[in-house]
C-alpha cells in the first residue's frame, strides 16, 4: 500500500471545517486528512447527543461517525486529537468540578435518606399503613452524581455498555487501534460494534441485564499503523468486510508529512488559523452546555432534515452508487463499504451544517460539500483494499521483471543476452512458471520494452537474444564480426551506455539516439544477414 497525497483542496473551501483543518495542519504540520479525520470525530462526540437526521426513505438516524485512519508512528496523531478535543476536555473537567461540590450535598442527603428509611421499616412493622410511604421514600433515593465523561480511549467490551449506563453519548479514541479490533477488547465484539452504530444496544449485548440504554450513542475516531492494518486486513479481513464493520467507517490513509515539517519563523496566517480554531472552540462548548442542559431537561431529540433541493441530490448520489455496485460498476467489489455510503452522506451533511452554526433545514450546499469528502473516502478504501485484476498483475510483474532484466545489463555491461538466460537471474516466483515468465516477456516485447536480435554462434546455429536497444530489432549478428567479436564481452562503461538508448551520454555521441541513421554508419564493418 502507497500512501498518497489526499486531494483535500479540490474541495470547495466554504466551510469551518476547512479552515479548522488547515488552523490544526499548520500547527502540527499532521497529514491534512488525519487532522480532518480527527475533526470531524470530535464533532460527532459533541453534537450526536441532541441531534438526528431524517434520512430520505430510511427514517431518523443518528449523527454518530465512526473514523479509521491509518498513519505511521511519529505522525503527531495524539497532538491532533489533543488540540481538537480540547473542549471536550474542559467540559469534563468542569464536571469533575461539579461532581466534587455535589458529592458533598449528596453525601448528607444520603444520610438524612438512610436514616428516614430505617424509620420508616420500623413503623411499617408495626403499622402496615406506613408501607406505602416507605415505598414511595425508596423511589426518592438521592442519585449519586457521576462526572460526565464523554471520550475514552482503552475499554473493554465489558465496559462499553457500562460506560453508555452512566452517560449515553460517548466517544471512543485510540491511536493504536490495533489490539482493539484485532483482540479481545472492545472492537471484538462486531456485533455491538454495528448496532450501536445504529442507535440502539440490544439486550442480548448487555454485560448485566439491569443496565438498561435508551437510545446511546458512540463516535470513534481508531488509528493504526501500516504494519498492524495490514496484518488486520490478512487475518480478519474478510470477516470484517462480510459483518459490514467497514461499511460504517470512513477509512483513510494519508500521505506522511515526515521528512518535511520545516519551521517557518515568519508564520504570516498563525493569527488567522488561532481564530478559526477558537471559533471551533466556541461551537463545540456552546453545544456541550446546550447538551447538558438538555438532559436535565429531559429535551427531546433535535430533528435535522434535508432541504427540497439538498434531498434530490442526495437521492441522486444514492441512485449513483447504487448503479456502481452494479456488475460491470466500479464498485462491484466493495458492495459492503458501499452500502451504507449515502446514509453516511446524510450524517456527515448534518455535521457540517451543525459545525456552522446554521438554522433550519440542511442546505444543498452542505449536501454537496458532504458529498465531496465522501467520494475521496470511498476512493481512499478502494485504493486500500483494491483486489487487482488478472491485467494489473500481469503489467505489475513485467515491471518488475523489465527492472531486472535491465539492472542486469547495467551491472553486466552488456548489449544484448540469451533470452534463455533470464530464467537463471529472475525472481524465483517468474522461475517456477516457465510459461508465465514467458508470457511476461511476450508482454514486454509487444509494449516495446524489449526487442529480440539473433546471434550466429561458432557452430552456426542461431541463438535468439534480447536487447533494450529498439535499432536491433529483428537484426541478425555473426559472432565474428568485427565490430563486437562477442556481443556480450565486456565493454568499457562508456561505450556500452552508447548502446542504451535511454542512458545520459547519448547527446555526447549522437544527438539524437533516435534519429533516423542510414545503416551503414550504425552497423560499420558489421556483417548483416537477412
Amino acid at each position: 500500500m502507497i500512501p498518497r497525497n489526499f486531494n483535500f483542496q479540490a474541495t470547495p473551501q466554504i466551510s469551518t471545517l476547512d479552515r479548522v483543518v488547515d488552523a490544526v495542519s499548520r500547527k502540527t504540520q499532521a497529514p491534512v486528512l488525519l487532522v480532518h479525520s480527527c475533526a470531524l470525530a470530535v464533532a460527532s462526540v459533541v453534537f450526536q447527543n441532541r441531534y438526528v437526521i431524517e434520512v430520505p426513505e430510511v427514517g431518523t438516524r443518528p449523527l454518530s461517525l465512526y473514523m479509521l485512519a491509518i498513519a505511521e508512528s511519529g505522525e503527531r496523531k495524539s497532538t491532533v486529537y489533543d488540540l481538537l478535543a480540547k473542549p471536550i476536555r474542559e467540559f469534563e473537567a468542569q464536571q469533575r468540578l461539579q461532581s466534587d461540590v455535589l458529592g458533598k450535598k449528596y453525601q448528607t442527603e444520603h444520610e438524612i435518606w438512610e436514616e428516614r428509611t430505617t424509620h420508616l421499616r420500623k413503623k411499617a412493622v408495626k403499622d402496615p399503613s406506613f408501607t406505602k410511604e416507605l415505598d414511595e421514600h425508596i423511589k426518592a433515593k438521592p442519585l449519586k452524581p457521576v462526572a460526565k465523561r464523554l471520550l475514552h480511549s482503552d475499554v473493554s467490551p465489558q465496559a462499553i455498555p457500562r460506560l453508555l449506563a452512566e452517560n449515553r453519548s460517548i466517544g471512543l479514541f485510540s491511536d493504536e487501534a490495533a489490539g482493539k479490533i484485532n483482540g479481545n477488547h472492545a472492537m471484538g465484539d462486531l456485533t455491538l460494534v454495528n448496532t450501536l452504530w445504529g442507535g440502539r444496544m440490544d439486550s442480548a449485548e448487555r454485560v448485566e441485564s439491569s443496565l438498561s440504554v435508551d437510545d446511546p450513542r458512540l463516535s470513534m475516531m481508531l488509528m493504526l499503523q501500516p504494519k498492524a492494518f495490514k496484518k488486520l486486513l490478512e487475518i480478519k479481513g474478510e470477516s470484517l468486510r462480510d459483518v459490514g464493520f467497514f461499511s460504517r467507517f470512513y477509512v483513510c490513509y494519508p500521505q506522511s508529512t515526515q521528512g518535511n515539517r520545516y519551521i517557518d519563523k515568519s508564520q504570516p496566517l498563525a493569527t488567522q488559523s488561532n481564530a478559526a480554531l477558537e471559533a471551533f472552540y466556541d461551537r463545540l462548548k456552546g453545544e456541550l452546555e446546550a447538551s447538558a442542559l438538555g438532559e436535565v431537561a429531559g429535551a427531546e431529540k433535535n430533528v435535522l432534515k434535508l432541504t427540497p433541493e439538498a434531498t434530490d441530490a442526495w437521492i441522486n448520489y444514492f441512485n449513483e452508487i447504487e448503479g456502481r455496485i452494479g456488475y460491470g460498476g466500479d464498485l462491484v467489489n466493495f458492495r459492503d463499504y458501499a452500502s451504507k455510503e449515502a446514509e453516511k452522506v446524510a450524517r456527515l451533511s448534518a455535521l457540517l451544517h451543525l459545525i456552522e452554526g446554521r438554522q433550519g433545514d440542511i442546505a444543498l450546499d452542505m449536501l454537496n460539500l458532504a458529498i465531496d469528502f465522501s467520494r475521496m473516502y470511498l476512493d481512499e478504501f478502494k485504493r486500500l483494499l483494491h483486489v487487482p485484476t488478472e491485467q494489473e498483475i500481469l503489467t505489475r510483474d513485467a515491471e518488475e521483471l523489465y527492472n531486472t532484466i535491465s539492472r542486469r545489463f547495467r551491472e553486466k555491461r552488456i548489449t544484448s543476452m540469451p533470452k534463455r538466460e533470464i530464467v537463471n537471474f529472475c525472481n524465483n516466483k517468474f522461475r517456477k512458471n516457465r510459461a508465465y515468465l514467458n508470457q511476461l516477456v511476450d508482454a514486454l516485447h509487444e509494449e516495446r520494452w524489449l526487442f529480440t536480435c539473433y546471434v550466429i554462434g561458432s557452430s552456426g546455429k542461431r541463438t535468439e537474444h534480447i536487447t533494450l536497444d529498439s535499432r536491433n530489432e529483428g537484426l541478425v549478428f555473426n559472432h565474428s564480426v568485427n565490430y563486437f567479436p562477442n556481443m556480450n564481452q565486456q565493454m568499457p562503461q562508456q561505450q556500452y551506455l552508447l548502446n542504451m538508448n535511454q542512458q545520459m551520454l547519448q547527446q555526447q555521441y549522437l544527438p539524437n539516439m533516435n534519429q533516423q541513421m542510414p545503416q551503414q554508419q550504425y552497423l560499420p564493418n558489421m556483417n548483416v544477414m537477412m
